[in-house]
């Protein structure tokens, strides 16, 4: 899966038009850690370590609190010297030995070798040649050319596409399977899904306004009652439960597994039993891992029992994360190499959505949240961003992003216009049968650094459902086992 990279615009602490050679005018000091406090020489050295990512301690490195950016992130007692870059649209690349590489198009800060390519948008998004062979209009991926997902009926309707779920009597060909379908007689159904009041109805139907809904429908991880039976995103086997950061039910404590993978968060796969971690609740120590004990009704870490040691993690250079008791690639942002970030406990490389202050923040989350859906796919799960709002004094809802999008957006606010909008509107629930494609069930808080990511998961229901967007923190990306 191909990844966002973190953009050169961290690095230089403000999104510059034009990046500037970096030299330390005077030694690295090997004395003075990048804690942001005076420790022995008399001046405030160090890093604002709180958005500051800064492996070697002299107050150089990725991030706004950093006294600027390191040319050597490993050897504090280096001279940094850094070519310079010439990065109008500060993404990192550009001309010059300072840069990450050459870019295509130096006045788009999403088209760089590291972008990830929209089919049928006209760009050449990750410079390699030209955009997708799909011209598609509608960004719903059917339209002409080799790499479309198929033909489309309707290019400037993103709901009508094959596979879409038909509406009938709404004068539009939604699944293009050759016209509108007939609505049932003796029904009253509003929705157009053949549910609702009267004898020719196929059945109840217990939201009208949404055709997904509806007493045949199939009950997935949505946060709503898909198939009218007053129970919400109710799981097919007693020991599962739904996972809205993966759009799948999981194995809750006590349930059958495979591998890690299967279990809900803080759970673990022991002997093919899903089982506590730190802070689960417990009755005894059966509910919890061997190396812990069930105390006051949670797991707790055994005192007798040294996790780390048992795990043997750096025989396979990986990371020992006492609190699950599972080996992984990295715990925080500055154990991963080079510009790769955490997420999921695995190293990726994630673009950096930088928030550039209160004003506008609603206007450039709708961006980011149309761009992330625009990039993924019906298949995989992407990771499209992660979050700096160290520039905010506020929080965002998602009510916050709902009123902005629905009420107030218009085309004017998007680079993509009418198509970046559209998927924006689709996305937090103002598009067709107001179904809502994000989730999201915590605030983004203010002056945080690196701590929210974004990313998409499949569709509930491939083709008739949308792929969702997801933003929590990073620690619960959903990483396949």
């Amino acid at each position: 899966m191909k990844m966002f990279s973190v953009r050169c615009a961290l690095l230089v602490a403000a999104l510059s038009l034009t990046a500037v050679a970096c030299s330390d005018s005077e030694p690295a000091n090997t004395t003075e850690p990048a804690n942001n406090t005076d420790n022995e020489d008399g001046n405030n050295d160090g890093g604002n370590v709180t958005n500051c990512l800064d492996d070697d301690g002299d107050g150089f490195g990725r991030g706004s609190g950093c006294r600027g950016p390191d040319c050597d992130d490993t050897d504090p007692t280096v001279q940094e010297t850094c070519s310079s870059c010439e990065d109008n649209d500060g993404d990192g690349f550009g001309v010059g030995a300072g840069c990450r590489g050459p870019d295509c198009d130096d006045n788009d800060p999403r088209v760089n070798p590291a972008g990830i390519e929209v089919p049928g948008n006209g760009k050449d998004d990750d410079c390699v040649g030209g955009d997708l062979d799909c011209i598609d209009e509608d960004g719903d991926g059917f339209g002409e050319g080799a790499q479309c997902r198929g033909p489309d009926c309707d290019d400037t309707d993103r709901n009508v596409r094959p596979g879409a779920r038909e509406i009938c009597g709404n004068d539009k060909d939604d699944d293009c399977e050759g016209g509108d379908e007939p609505c049932a007689e003796d029904c009253i159904d509003e929705d157009g899904d053949m549910h609702g009041e009267g004898a020719g109805c196929a059945g109840i139907d217990c939201d009208d306004a949404n055709p997904a809904v509806n007493a045949s429908a199939e009950e997935v991880c949505n946060g709503r009652d898909d198939n009218c039976n007053d129970e919400v995103d109710e799981c097919p086997n007693e020991l599962e439960i739904c996972d809205n950061n993966r759009g799948e039910c999981v194995v809750s404590q006590g349930g059958e597994c495979e591998n890690d993978g299967d279990c809900d968060n803080a759970l673990v796969c022991v002997e093919g039993q899903c089982l506590g971690t730190e802070g689960i609740q417990c009755t005894g120590d059966g509910d919890c891992a061997p190396s812990f004990v069930c105390q006051n009704e949670q797991c707790t870490a055994n005192p007798d029992v040294d996790i780390c040691t048992e795990l043997a993690c750096d025989q396979d250079d990986l990371l020992c994360f006492e609190e699950q008791a599972r080996c992984v690639e990295c715990i925080e942002h500055t154990d991963c190499p080079g510009e790769e970030l955490c997420a999921g406990f695995t190293c990726n490389d994630i673009q950096v959505r930088t928030f550039s202050g209160d004003d506008v923040k609603l206007r450039e989350l709708a961006q980011f949240l149309a761009d992330c859906f625009l990039a993924g796919n019906n298949d995989d799960t992407l990771l499209c961003g992660i979050l700096d709002t160290t520039a905010l004094m506020g929080s965002i809802t998602e009510d916050d992003i709902f009123d902005f999008v629905c009420d107030d957006a218009t085309e004017d606010d998007f680079i993509g216009g009418e198509r970046d909008l559209s998927a924006a509107e689709g996305v937090v629930g103002c598009g067709l049968f107001d179904d809502d494609d994000l989730t999201m069930d915590l605030d983004i808080e203010a002056d945080t650094f690196l701590d929210y990511c974004m990313w998409t998961i499949p569709p509930f229901l491939p083709l008739v459902d949308e792929r969702n967007v997801v933003i929590e923190l990073c620690e619960n990306f959903p990483v396949e086992e």
